[in-house]
C-alpha cells in the first residue's frame, strides 16, 4: 500500500533522508510512493542539497513535492508563525486529504515526521495530524552518531550505518485519528480563508457541545449548544424581545397546514392570477371578499363557513382554470421563499379542479400541479435562490349527505400518486398524505369515514384531520383512535379531555395549529371575554405542537406573522419554544428518516449563519 510522507526541513537536511530511509514501518524494510516537505524560503541551498541526493536511484519512484512557504524566511513574530500555519494547514488539505485521504472511506493518512525546521514548524505539524489526522507521528534523531563520530550523518551510507548501528533511532508517536468536528467540514476548510480561524472556530464549538451534553436534549435543535451562554440565554427570555430583531423573518420555518385555495384570494395576487388564465371568457366575474372590520383582527370571532366564504373569489372555479392554477402555484412558492420556509406540505383538492370534458382529470390536474412546483423548486437549484421541498396532501372533504363519490375519488387519487422517497437528480413534489377536512360538527366526525380511509393505511398514506376546530373533544378522539391520524388540525380542545391529551402526547401525534385563523374563528385572548390560547400549555406538557397558516390570503397572514402573533396570543412564548415549533414540525411532517434528517440539517446550519451574522453565539474570524 502506498504511503505519504510528510515533514518540513530546516536547517537540517538530511532529517528528511532518516524520515525517508525509516520508510513507512520504522523498520528500514518499506518505502514510501510520496514525499511532500514543507519548508522556509531563506534556504535555498538546504532544498538544493535534498534535491540532490533525492536523485539518487534508491528514490527513483520516490514522488517528490518541496513546498516553499512564500515571505517566511527567519521566525521573528506571531505573524510569521501564523502565516506558516495557514500555509501549513492548506499543504496538509492538498496533500494528506486528497482522494485517498479522510474524505475517502479508506482513510489513508499520510505519516507525519515533526523533526526539521524550527520548534514551531514541529509543533505546527503535529498540530495538523491532531486536526486532520494522520497514519503515524514520529520523530527521527541521531544525536548519538554525532556523539561517535563526532559529525551529523551527511549520506545515505551514513544513515543506513547509523540505523545499522542503532544510533540513529525512531520516536513512535502513535496515530491521530483527527478531530471529527473538522473532518466533518473539510470542503469548508478548504474554502475558508483564514483556515486556522476556522479550526479554532470548530473546536470551540465542539467543546461547547461537549458543555451542554446535559442539556442537549432539550435544545430544539443540537446547534443552538454551540451558541455562547449569553445568546442562549436570551433565546429562552420572551420571543417578543425579539420582534424587532429580524430573528422572525431570517427564520427558516416549516409549514404543514396549508391550503392551495387560500393563497391568492384577494387584491394584486388574485389579478395576477386571473390575467394568467388559458380561458379569460369563461372566468366568472371577480367579487372582492368583504372583509370584517379590523381584519386580520377582528374585534370578535366569525363562523367558519363565513371565514371560509372570504376565499371564494379564487375557489376551485378559478383553479379548474390552468393557466390560472399554475400561476397560482409560481406565487405561492415565492411566497414561501420569502417566508423562508424550508419544507411546505400543501393541501389540495385536484378533483375539484378537474375538467374532464377538456381532457382535465382529477389525475392530470394533480400531475399538473407536482410539475409546476418540479419546475418551481429546480429554477430556485439553477439560480441559487432560497429552495423550498414543496409536498401535497390530498384533501378529502366530509360531507353529511348526497354524493359522497369525491371522499371515493380523492382517496383513491392518494393511494395512486402516493409514492415512497427515493433519492432523485431533481427535486419531486410527491403526495405525502390525505387530509380529512371541511365543515366539522356532529353529522361529520371521523368515524364516519373509517372504512374509507382504510385504503390509505393499507398503502402507507399518511393521514391528518381536522379535529377540535368546530366540533367537541369527540371529533378528536375519533380522529385519533377510529381514524388513526398521525396529525391533528387545530384540536383546539384538547385540554377537554385530559386522558385522550396524554395519549396525543404519548404516540407523538402531531397538532397542527394556526394563530391567525383560530384567533379569527374560535376567538382567544387578547379578544376580550376569550380563552387562552391553549398552544403554549401543549408544547410545554410535551405535545408535538407546530405553527401554520392554514389560508394565508384569507387570514392575510403568512408563517412570520402566524409566529410573531404567537407572542400577542402567548405573551410568555420564548424564542427558543418558537424554535421548538419547527422542530416539532420535522418531526411530524410526512417525510421519511432521511429527509427529516436532511431538514434538520438545513435548518441548523442556516440558524448557524444567523448567529454568525449577527456576531455572536460562535467564535468569529
Amino acid at each position: 500500500m502506498p504511503h505519504t510522507l510528510l515533514c518540513s526541513l530546516g536547517t537540517s537536511p538530511a532529517i528528511v533522508l532518516e524520515a525517508l530511509i525509516a520508510g513507512p514501518s520504522g523498520r528500514l524494510r518499506d518505502r514510501y510512493a510520496r514525499l511532500r516537505c514543507i519548508t522556509t524560503s531563506n534556504i535555498p541551498d538546504k532544498v538544493k542539497w535534498l534535491r540532490a541526493r533525492l536523485a539518487d536511484r534508491e528514490f527513483a519512484d520516490l514522488d517528490v513535492e518541496i513546498i516553499e512557504v512564500p515571505d517566511f524566511g527567519e521566525l521573528s513574530s506571531q505573524e510569521d508563525h501564523e502565516r506558516f500555519m495557514e500555509s501549513l494547514i492548506g499543504f496538509y488539505l492538498t496533500h494528506g486529504t486528497g482522494a485517498d485521504g479522510p474524505v475517502s472511506g479508506e482513510r489513508m493518512l499520510p505519516d507525519v515526521c515533526i523533526s526539521g525546521g524550527y520548534k514551531t514548524m514541529s509543533s505546527g505539524l503535529l498540530q495538523a495530524a491532531h486536526f486532520l489526522g494522520a497514519r503515524r507521528v514520529f520523530h527521527v534523531f541521531a544525536e548519538q552518531f554525532r556523539e561517535v563520530y563526532n559529525r551529523h550523518p551527511e549520506t545515505i551510507t551514513d544513515i543506513r550505518k547509523g540505523f545499522d548501528e542503532d544510533l540513529v533511532k525512531v520516536i513512535e508517536m502513535g496515530a491521530e485519528p483527527g478531530r471529527s468536528g473538522i473532518l466533518l467540514q473539510l470542503e469548508a476548510l478548504r474554502a475558508a480563508p483564514h483556515k486556522m480561524n476556522f479550526i479554532r472556530r470548530q473546536l470551540h464549538q465542539v467543546d461547547q457541545l461537549a458543555g451542554h451534553a446535559e442539556t442537549l436534549q432539550e435544545l430544539p435543535f443540537p446547534v443552538l449548544a454551540r451558541f455562547d451562554a449569553e445568546l442562549l440565554e436570551s433565546l429562552r427570555s420572551p420571543a417578543s424581545a425579539w420582534l424587532k430583531s429580524g430573528l422572525f423573518e431570517q427564520l427558516p420555518k416549516i409549514e404543514l397546514h396549508c391550503h392551495m385555495g387560500g393563497f391568492a384570494t384577494d387584491g394584486p395576487l388574485l389579478h395576477e392570477v386571473r390575467a394568467a388564465a388559458t380561458w379569460p371568457e369563461e372566468l366568472r366575474a371577480l367579487a372582492a371578499p368583504d372583509f370584517p372590520a379590523a381584519w386580520p383582527h377582528p374585534e370578535k370571532p366569525i363562523p367558519l363557513n363565513d371565514y371560509r366564504s372570504l376565499g371564494d373569489a379564487t375557489g376551485s372555479k378559478l383553479l379548474k382554470d390552468p393557466g390560472c392554477l399554475e400561476k397560482h402555484i409560481e406565487l405561492l412558492y415565492v411566497h414561501f421563499q420569502k417566508e423562508r420556509v424550508v419544507y411546505a406540505e400543501v393541501r389540495c383538492s385536484p378533483n375539484n379542479y378537474a375538467l374532464p370534458d377538456k381532457g382535465r382529470t382529477a389525475l392530470t390536474v394533480l400531475q399538473h400541479m407536482q410539475q409546476v412546483f418540479e419546475d418551481c423548486m429546480k429554477k430556485a437549484q439553477d439560480d441559487g435562490s432560497f429552495f423550498v421541498q414543496v409536498n401535497l396532501i390530498i384533501i378529502v372533504t366530509r360531507k353529511r349527505d348526497g354524493d359522497l363519490s369525491d371522499i371515493s375519488r380523492h382517496l383513491a387519487l392518494a393511494v395512486t400518486a402516493h409514492q415512497p422517497f427515493r433519492q432523485a437528480d431533481s427535486p419531486r413534489c410527491r403526495v405525502v398524505g390525505v387530509d380529512l377536512a371541511g365543515f366539522e360538527d356532529v353529522s361529520t366526525r371521523p368515524m364516519y369515514f373509517e372504512t374509507d380511509f382504510d385504503i390509505a393505511h393499507r398503502t402507507g398514506v399518511a393521514v391528518t384531520a381536522h379535529a377540535g376546530e368546530n366540533d367537541e373533544v369527540e371529533s378528536i378522539w375519533q380522529a385519533v383512535f377510529r381514524l388513526k391520524s398521525r396529525r391533528l388540525g387545530h384540536a383546539l380542545n384538547l385540554f377537554d379531555a385530559p386522558d385522550l391529551f396524554r395519549a396525543v402526547v404519548d404516540r407523538r401525534i402531531g397538532i397542527e395549529m394556526c394563530p391567525f385563523a383560530n384567533y379569527q374563528i374560535k376567538g382567544f385572548n387578547p379578544m376580550e371575554g376569550c380563552p387562552e390560547y391553549p398552544m403554549l400549555k401543549y408544547l410545554r406538557a410535551g405535545a408535538l405542537v407546530t405553527a401554520n397558516t392554514d389560508n394565508i390570503g384569507i387570514s392575510r397572514a403568512g408563517l412570520t406573522e402566524n409566529l410573531k402573533f404567537l407572542c400577542r396570543l402567548c405573551p410568555e412564548i420564548s424564542m427558543l419554544e418558537i424554535l421548538q415549533l419547527q422542530a416539532n414540525a420535522i418531526e411530524t411532517a410526512f417525510l421519511s428518516l432521511e429527509e427529516r434528517i436532511q431538514i434538520r440539517r438545513r435548518i441548523g446550519e442556516q440558524l448557524l449563519q444567523w448567529s454568525e451574522r449577527r456576531g455572536g453565539g460562535v467564535i468569529t474570524s
